[in-house]
C-alpha cells in the first residue's frame, strides 16, 4: 500500500512510482499532488494519444514560482512570484513519465470501492452556451441518467405533497418574464463518466440568469436543486466541480450548507476549482478603472438599463417613450462602437488567422462566454427584442433589463476586492479538501513552445474561432496582470486555493486544506467545453475533458483513504 509524503520525502517516493521532478523544492511546497493528478490523467489516455510529442504540453505539474505561491499571505504577492512562470519554465522543469505508474493503480483501487459524484456547476454566461460542461458525457446514455428520471416522474405522482415537490423546481423564465415551474430532470442533468464515477450538473436554462446576478442567490438555487436530487437519489460521495465563475458558486454553496448545519456538507469530500475564480480575475477587475473600456461598457450598459421604459398600455398610445427607448438603445451602441475601436490594441499575436468554415456568425455571438463591446451589444440587442419593436415590446425591454442587470452583479463579484471579501466573511467545512485545477494559454508568438501549444491537436481546436478570439484575451490579461501564465480570462496563481493568503484572510479557516493539481494546456473554454463557436466541419476542442473526470474522481478517492 503507498503511503502519502509531503516535503522532501516526496522526491524519492515518486522516483520509486515512475514519476520524477527536476523542480527546484521550495520550503513547505511540494509539486506531489499534480504529478498524481499527471499519472492518472495520463491513464486515461489512449497510446495514440500518449504518442503524440505534444502530450507533454496536455499537462504541467508546477514550476518553482507557482510552488513558491504556497508560501504567499497575499494574492498580490503570489501574482508577483508567479510572474517569471510560463509555459516554457512549466515544460523546460518538469520530466514527464511516459507509462501510468503504481499511484494511478492503486487510486483506481480506492475509486473502485468509493464511488464518488461530481457535482459540475457552470461558468457565468455558460446559460447562453448551446454545449454543456463535459457535453460527452451528459449527452449519451447511462443507468444513473435513467435511475434519475424514472426517481424524478415517481416523485410528481406521489400522493405526499412535500415528495412531489421533489419531482419540479422553480427558475425564472425570460420567455414569460416570470418564475416558472419545471421538472427537476430538466434543471439536474445526470451522466455516467465511466465506473464509479456519476456526472451531475446544475443546469442553467437559456437566459434563467442562473450564472448572472446575486451570488447568495444563485447559490441558494443551486443549493436546492442539489438536496432534491440527493432526496431522490441518496447520499453519495460528492466533489463539488465549479467551472470559472462556478468555484465562487460551490464555495458559496458549501458555506450555506455548513452554516445551516446541512447534513449532506457531511458528504462533501472536495471542491475542485477548475479554472475557477477563487481569488478574482484580473480581466474583471479592470471594470472597476474608470479609463479602461471594459469599466466604460458596465456604465454604458447601467445608463442604458436605467433609461429604457416599459409600456403599461397599448403601444400606440405612448409613441414618445419608444422613441426614448430607440434613442437610448441608438446611444449605447454608438458608444460601443466607439469602445470597440478602443479595444483595437497592439496585439502580438494579431498575425494569427482563424481557420473558419464560415460559422453562423448570428447563432455563434449567442452562445459566447465573455466577449468583446460590439458582441455583448449585438446578444443584449437580442434578448431587448429591439430587433422586433412591435411584438412583446413591454417584455422586451424586461427582459432586456433583468439580463444587463444581472450581468453587471455577476461581473463585478468576479473582482478581486470582491473575492478577497468573500473569504474575509464565510466560514467554510475543514473536513473538505480543496483543490485546483488551472488552465494556461499558449501564445505562439512567445516562444517555440507556446508555437507547438497553440496548434497541438490534443488542446486546440486548429485555430478555430474561439482559439484565435482567446488569444487575443490571453494576451490582454498578461498586459493587465503581468501573468503569462493565463488562460484568458483567469491567472493561474488567482485559480488556485492558497493556504496562507486564506488564513491571512480569515483565521477561522487556518488549518484548510488544499492540493494544487497543476496546469491543463488548454484555454478558459477548452477546460471544460468542446465548443462555443459552431463550425460547419464540426471541429471541436479535443482537450481530454472526460479523462479529467476521471482523474479527479480517482484523486478524490484515493485521498479519502489516505487522508
Amino acid at each position: 500500500m503507498l503511503r502519502r509524503v509531503t516535503g522532501r520525502e516526496a522526491s524519492k517516493a515518486l522516483l520509486a512510482m515512475g514519476l520524477a521532478m527536476v523542480v527546484p523544492q521550495v520550503a513547505g511546497a511540494s509539486p506531489q499532488a499534480a504529478l498524481e493528478f499527471q499519472q492518472l490523467l495520463r491513464a486515461e489516455l489512449s497510446p495514440e494519444q500518449l504518442a503524440r510529442p505534444e502530450s507533454k504540453l496536455l499537462h504541467f505539474a508546477p514550476d518553482q514560482g507557482l510552488l513558491a505561491t504556497e508560501s504567499a499571505t497575499s494574492i498580490a504577492e503570489a501574482i508577483r512570484l508567479a510572474s517569471g512562470s510560463s509555459l516554457d519554465s512549466l515544460a523546460g522543469e518538469n520530466v514527464y513519465p511516459m507509462e501510468p505508474g503504481a499511484y494511478a493503480a492503486e487510486a483506481k483501487k480506492a475509486l473502485s470501492k468509493h464511488s464518488i459524484t461530481l457535482v459540475v456547476i457552470p461558468g457565468i454566461f455558460g446559460e447562453f452556451i448551446r454545449v454543456r460542461p463535459f457535453e460527452n458525457v451528459l449527452a449519451r446514455p447511462s443507468l444513473a441518467k435513467d435511475a434519475f428520471v424514472a426517481a424524478a416522474a415517481r416523485a410528481r405522482t406521489d400522493a405526499n405533497p412535500a415528495r412531489r415537490a421533489l419531482g419540479v423546481d422553480d427558475t425564472y423564465s425570460s420567455e414569460d418574464v416570470s418564475v416558472v415551474s419545471k421538472p427537476i430532470e430538466e434543471l439536474v442533468h445526470v451522466g455516467e463518466a465511466g465506473p464509479n464515477v456519476k456526472v451531475v450538473f446544475l443546469y442553467p436554462r437559456l437566459a434563467s440568469l442562473e450564472t448572472l446576478g446575486d451570488l447568495k442567490d444563485r447559490a441558494a438555487i443551486f443549493n436546492r436543486r442539489l438536496e432534491k436530487y440527493l432526496e431522490l437519489s441518496g447520499d453519495q460521495n460528492l466533489a463539488f466541480v465549479g467551472f470559472s465563475r462556478g468555484t465562487t458558486y460551490g464555495l458559496e454553496m458549501i458555506s450555506q450548507g455548513f452554516a445551516a448545519g446541512k447534513p449532506w456538507v457531511s458528504r462533501v469530500r472536495a471542491m475542485v476549482g477548475l479554472g475557477g475564480v477563487v481569488f478574482g480575475s484580473s480581466a474583471a477587475d479592470q471594470t472597476a478603472d474608470p479609463n479602461h473600456p471594459m469599466a466604460k461598457t458596465l456604465q454604458a450598459l447601467k445608463r442604458v438599463s436605467a433609461s429604457l421604459q416599459v409600456l403599461p398600455e397599448a403601444l400606440w398610445s405612448r409613441p414618445g417613450v419608444i422613441y426614448d427607448n430607440n434613442k437610448a438603445w441608438s446611444e449605447f451602441l454608438s458608444t460601443m462602437k466607439a469602445i470597440d475601436a478602443e479595444t483595437k490594441s497592439a496585439n502580438p499575436d494579431r498575425d494569427v488567422e482563424v481557420n473558419t468554415t464560415e460559422p453562423s456568425m448570428a447563432d455563434s455571438l449567442m452562445q459566447m462566454d465573455a466577449m468583446g463591446p460590439l458582441a455583448l451589444s449585438y446578444k443584449f440587442l437580442l434578448q431587448l427584442g429591439l430587433t422586433k419593436p412591435f411584438s412583446d415590446y413591454s417584455n422586451n425591454i424586461r427582459r432586456g433589463k433583468a439580463l444587463i442587470d444581472a450581468a453587471i452583479t455577476g461581473i463585478e463579484q468576479l473582482r478581486t476586492a470582491e473575492r478577497l471579501e468573500w473569504w474575509r466573511t464565510h466560514r467554510l467545512p475543514l473536513t473538505v479538501k480543496y483543490y485546483a485545477l488551472a488552465g494556461a494559454m499558449a501564445s505562439p508568438s512567445e516562444s517555440a513552445i507556446g508555437r507547438m501549444s497553440f496548434e497541438s491537436p490534443l488542446t486546440y481546436a486548429n485555430r478555430a474561432v474561439e482559439d484565435v478570439f482567446l488569444l487575443k484575451n490571453r494576451n490582454d490579461y498578461v498586459t493587465a496582470s503581468g501573468l503569462r501564465l493565463n488562460d484568458s480570462q483567469v491567472g493561474v496563481p488567482q485559480a488556485m486555493f492558497l493556504p496562507k493568503v486564506i488564513e491571512s484572510l480569515n483565521p477561522e479557516l487556518k488549518g484548510i486544506r488544499t492540493e494544487f493539481l497543476g496546469v491543463m494546456g488548454t484555454h478558459h473554454w477548452g477546460l471544460a467545453l468542446p465548443i462555443v463557436f459552431d463550425m460547419r466541419d464540426g471541429r471541436e476542442n479535443p482537450t481530454p475533458r472526460e479523462a479529467m473526470l476521471k482523474a479527479m474522481a480517482a484523486k478524490v478517492a484515493f485521498d479519502m483513504e489516505h487522508p
